[in-house]
């Protein structure tokens, strides 16, 4: 059966959360489970099987998330309505796809239906507990949602995957209008995709930070489609593994070009309409590989430090027009780059263990870590904040890394 509704409305990383919260809740009354949550036209959005569930949970879960959005009611409550009425009863249960036992929940946004969440493999009122911390995910997100960022238009350079992307995607979330500013269109595509279908606004644009008319026309195409430019995020950068003694000066360009000169001219360019409306933030994406040394990572060690003195540096020239300058240092991060970097040792789960002894919190950050803090700088709560750098590591810094 086909929904009415044909507009995708749940975006993957919603999807996501909601399917390891399902997990975890599972995990927690000893139950294995497969989880599916599927948008309001009943396209699959994500799922996962956990060890020990059966496969057939895996068709079942989806086919009673499928059942929520075709019909928009619980399946507990369908089992309610037709279980003394044998005939229909064996008709219901006959057709294909349609389930009527307890796990499958709907999802609603302001009373309207945006998907539903299935579960199968336990009895069923553990799926609907089940179900109903995964419904819990999609509650909790909107009312973390504050629209800090209401109306306001955010570049975002290299914006298409990692902090990037977690930056993009969560200042979408706050009510800003976001342009993707990236190298590879394809890879900003699917992140716009990704905002639009959670009902934000993404634009990319194909740009080489590294060239000055490529910015500047990045720059007048944003000011073209939206009027204004209230904050710029400097995220894209390159790191190179590479011995002193080797060290090609092909790469010292490469790296000095996209995490120096990119972000002076991304400043450069946007500074000028900012300083027309009297406002604007700039945030910088630094490390702290800008304080400490890692080995073999002079080139990105270097860049990081200037960035973090070059945004210090332009919060004295910008100050007094209204425009605040500041910079994140990320430490380690578990994305493809800290994978990248513990995998170029000669024993990578050794220098990873290394690495996590290395954080007084005892855990890996996450690209949605730094999110919240450019958000933080991004938006009027850090209105008196300029010239710094945020320090998101976990507490490394506090004694300096180990791997």
């Amino acid at each position: 059966m086909k929904s009415l509704i044909e507009a995708r409305t749940i975006g993957l990383d919603a999807g996501r959360q909601a399917v390891a919260a399902a997990v975890n809740n599972a995990t927690s009354i000893g139950v294995s489970v497969s989880v599916a949550v599927v948008d309001r036209a009943g396209h699959l959005v994500t799922y996962d099987r956990m060890d020990g569930a059966p496969l057939l949970t895996s068709q079942l879960a989806q086919d009673k998330a499928y059942t929520v959005a075709a019909f928009g009611l619980p399946t507990h409550a369908w089992w309610d309505m037709i279980r003394d009425e044998p005939s229909l009863l064996h008709g219901v249960i006959k057709t294909d796809r349609l389930i009527v036992y307890g796990g499958g929940l709907p999802i609603t946004h302001d009373g309207e239906l945006v998907g539903a969440i299935g579960v199968s493999g336990g009895t069923p009122e553990q799926d609907k507990t089940i179900a109903e911390a995964g419904v819990r995910v999609f509650e909790e997100r909107r009312s973390s949602m504050t629209g800090r960022l209401e109306n306001k238009v955010a570049i975002v350079t290299g914006g298409g995957r990692g902090i990037g992307e977690a930056i993009a995607k969560r200042f979408a979330r706050e009510g800003a209008k976001v342009v993707l500013a990236q190298r590879t269109e394809e890879e900003g595509k699917e992140v716009a995709k990704a905002i639009t279908a959670e009902g934000g606004e993404a634009t990319v644009i194909s740009t080489d930070v590294t060239a000055p008319d490529s910015v500047k026309a990045m720059l007048q195409q944003t000011l073209s489609t939206y009027g204004k430019v209230d904050i710029l995020v400097n995220n894209a950068g390159i790191g190179v593994l590479e011995d002193l003694v080797d060290l090609s000066m092909d790469n010292y360009d490469a790296v000095m070009d996209v995490n120096v000169r990119g972000v002076l001219l991304c400043m450069k360019y946007a500074a000028r309409p900012m300083i027309e409306a009297g406002a604007g933030s700039i945030i910088n994406m630094a490390s702290f590989n800008a304080f400490v040394g890692l080995q073999r990572f002079a080139l990105y060690c270097a860049s990081k430090a200037a960035v973090v003195n070059l945004s210090r540096q332009t919060a004295l020239d910008l100050g007094p027009r209204g425009i605040r300058v500041n910079a994140i240092a990320p430490g380690y991060i578990d994305n493809p780059m800290m994978h990248g970097y513990c995998d170029s040792h000669e024993n990578p789960r050794a220098t990873l263990a290394e690495a996590l002894r290395s954080i007084p919190l005892g855990h890996f950050g996450t690209n949605d870590d730094v999110a919240a803090a450019a958000l933080f700088l991004a938006s009027d709560d850090a209105a008196f904040v300029t010239g710094t750098t945020l320090v998101v590591d976990g507490g490394t810094l506090c004694h300096g890394p180990h791997a």
